[in-house]
C-alpha cells in the first residue's frame, strides 16, 4: 500500500488534485499501462504511469514535464515572452540544485499532498526570483523547510512566508544592499544569510592572509569550507553566551542551513537522502555531513570545557580547529583566539537574534 501510494504517478495524481486538475478518463499506452489524462481550463495533460511525468497534449507540448510545479512554472512563464528564457533557468536551477543534494523527491510530496505548502514555497521561489536571490540559497532555503516541516509543518510554512515578505521587501532596495548591510539597516531584517556572507568572507581574508589551509584539499574552496565552520562554531558561542533559550531542534535546523551552504560551493556533492525497503515499508531517510559531523564535533569541545559558572576555556577548540588547517605555527594560537571573539561579537548582534526571529 505504501508503495502504491508514494509511486510517481500516484503522487503526481495528488498534486494536480492540489492545483485544480479534474480526471477526465483512463488511456492506455503502447505497452498496455492505465493512463490518467487530466483537464483544466481547455488545457489537457496526461500522468504516464510508466514514467512517470506529465505531458502536456492541449496545447500540445513535445518534452514531457516531470512534475506539475514544472508545468505549472512553464504556463506562468510563456505569459510574458520576454521573460521565458530567464525565469526557467533560474527555477531549473533551484530544483537542480535540491535534486543534487537528495531533496527532489521529499519535496515533490509535501508540494503534491499539502496545498497550502506548496503555494507558500512556489511563491518563495518567485519571490526570491524577482528580488535576485541566488538559486543556491532559494535552494538551500527549500530544503531548510523541507526538514523543518517533519518536525513542524506549521513552522515550515511560516518559514517559507517570511521568506517571501523578505524578499519582496528586498526587491524594493538597491540591489547591492543586500552584502553590503550595514549594522543598522540589518535590525530591521529577519535573515541571517546577509550576516553569514559578510563574515564567511572577511574569516576567508583572515585564513588566507594568515595562510592557513586544509591539507588534503589544499584549494580555495577548502578555505571557503573553512570559514564557514569557522563562523558557524563562533555563532554557537554567541548564542551560549546570550543566554537566548533556543530549542535544539531549533538550533539545528540553523546548523543543517550551515551544511546547505557549505554542499553549495562542494563539486559533486554527496546525496544525503534516500528511499530504503525494510521489511514492513519504502521509507524515507536522510544523513547528515561530514560537515554536519564537524559541527558537532567543535560543539562538544566548547561544551566539554565550559565551567559550571558558564566560562568556556577556548584553547582546545582554538588547537583543534588550526590542527585541522594543518597550522603548527605558534603565532597563530593568538591571532585565532582573538579574531574568533571578533567574530562572536559580530555574530551576537548581526547572526544569532535573526537566527531567534527565524527558528524561534
Amino acid at each position: 500500500m505504501w508503495r502504491a501510494y508514494t509511486h510517481p504517478s500516484h503522487v503526481l495524481g495528488r498534486q494536480a488534485a492540489n492545483m485544480n486538475w479534474v480526471a477526465i478518463s483512463r488511456i492506455s499506452d503502447s505497452d498496455g499501462y492505465k493512463n490518467v489524462k487530466l483537464a483544466r481550463n481547455g488545457m489537457e495533460v496526461i500522468i504516464s504511469f510508466q514514467n512517470g511525468n506529465i505531458e502536456l497534449v492541449k496545447p500540445w507540448h513535445e518534452t514531457p514535464f516531470k512534475d506539475f510545479i514544472e508545468l505549472e512554472r512553464w504556463l506562468a512563464t510563456i505569459e510574458k515572452e520576454s521573460t521565458d528564457d530567464e525565469d526557467a533557468s533560474y527555477y531549473e536551477a533551484v530544483n537542480d540544485f535540491i535534486t543534487s543534494h537528495g531533496f527532489y523527491e521529499p519535496l515533490l510530496e509535501l508540494q503534491g499532498t499539502d496545498e497550502e505548502y506548496c503555494i507558500a514555497s512556489m511563491k518563495m521561489h518567485k519571490a526570491g526570483y524577482l528580488s535576485g536571490q541566488s538559486e543556491k540559497i532559494v535552494g538551500a532555503l527549500t530544503m531548510d523547510s523541507v526538514k523543518k516541516y517533519k518536525q513542524n509543518r506549521q513552522l515550515s510554512i511560516l518559514f517559507l512566508q517570511k521568506l517571501e515578505e523578505q524578499f519582496l521587501n528586498e526587491q524594493e532596495e538597491d540591489d547591492n544592499s543586500l552584502h553590503a548591510l550595514t549594522s543598522d539597516e540589518s535590525n530591521d531584517i529577519d535573515d541571517y544569510h546577509p550576516g553569514l556572507d559578510k563574515a564567511t568572507s572577511e574569516a576567508e581574508i583572515f585564513l588566507k592572509r594568515n595562510n592557513m589551509y586544509v591539507p588534503l584539499r589544499g584549494n580555495g574552496r577548502a578555505i571557503n569550507i573553512s570559514s564557514e565552520l569557522f563562523v558557524y562554531i563562533a555563532s554557537y558561542l554567541a548564542m551560549l553566551d546570550s543566554g537566548e533559550n533556543i530549542a535544539a531542534v531549533s538550533w539545528n535546523s540553523f546548523k543543517s542551513s550551515i551544511e546547505n551552504r557549505i554542499l553549495a560551493t562542494v563539486e559533486n556533492p554527496p546525496s544525503l537522502s534516500e528511499s530504503i525497503v525494510t521489511p514492513e515499508s519504502t521509507t524515507f531517510v536522510h544523513y547528515t555531513s561530514e560537515y554536519f559531523t564537524e559541527m558537532t564535533r567543535m560543539e562538544d569541545l566548547v561544551l566539554n570545557n565550559r565551567s559550571k559558572s558558564g566560562e568556556i576555556e577556548l584553547q582546545p577548540l582554538v588547537s583543534y580547529f588550526l590542527r585541522s588547517l594543518g597550522s603548527n605555527n605558534p603565532e597563530h594560537q593568538s591571532q585565532f583566539q582573538e579574531y574568533l571573539s571578533e567574530v562572536t561579537e559580530f555574530a551576537s548582534r548581526e547572526i544569532v537574534p535573526k537566527v531567534v526571529c527565524v527558528f524561534g
